[in-house]
């Protein structure tokens, strides 16, 4: 990404929708599962230029193994659907989001649901640790990231003096 070309930097409409529609083709079993996929010219900055980023949006319950980090050097972001969240997910103000986002909500949730994510992501024989980390794009990455969140929260309210 730090290499980005001038191409890149540098590109009108007809370009992004051009790569947009690349982008769409060489990934197949993502379209299959018909997420939404925009481009937007440049909502990051990289050395002070606008830089292109394609955006996937999809349901909750979504294949998220499937979305690539990157498209040639363009980042590509997951973007789940907030309308879609089950209610053991979805953010309130009575419930600190680290709560909320607890892998043991989701493993409640695949337990409660294995017959119809199976349904929804068109695998019959996908296992429950292949659902959580469809769920999540890698279910070991979220617990990891989840742990440094609760980690930081707690050592700041420390800090702050939050009880």
């Amino acid at each position: 990404r730090q290499k980005l070309s001038r191409y890149i930097r540098h590109m009108n409409r007809k370009e992004l929708k051009s790569i947009l529609e690349e982008f769409k083709k060489g990934h197949p079993d993502l379209m299959a599962l018909e997420p939404r996929v925009e481009i937007s010219p440049g909502n990051s900055v990289t050395e002070g230029v606008p830089v292109p980023q394609i955006y996937v949006w999809h349901p909750f319950v979504f294949d998220s193994r499937l979305i690539p980090k990157d498209y040639n050097g363009i980042k590509v972001t997951s973007v789940t659907i907030s309308s879609t969240l089950p209610e053991c997910l979805n953010p309130s103000d009575d419930k600190p989001l680290w709560q909320v986002e607890d892998p043991a909500n989701y493993v409640r949730f695949v337990e409660e649901n294995h017959a119809m994510i199976r349904e929804k992501l068109k695998s019959p024989s996908i296992t429950k640790t292949e659902m959580l980390d469809a769920l999540t794009g890698n279910f070991e990455q979220y617990v990891t990231d989840w742990y440094r969140m609760v980690c930081a929260w707690l050592a700041l309210t420390e800090v702050i003096g939050v009880k």
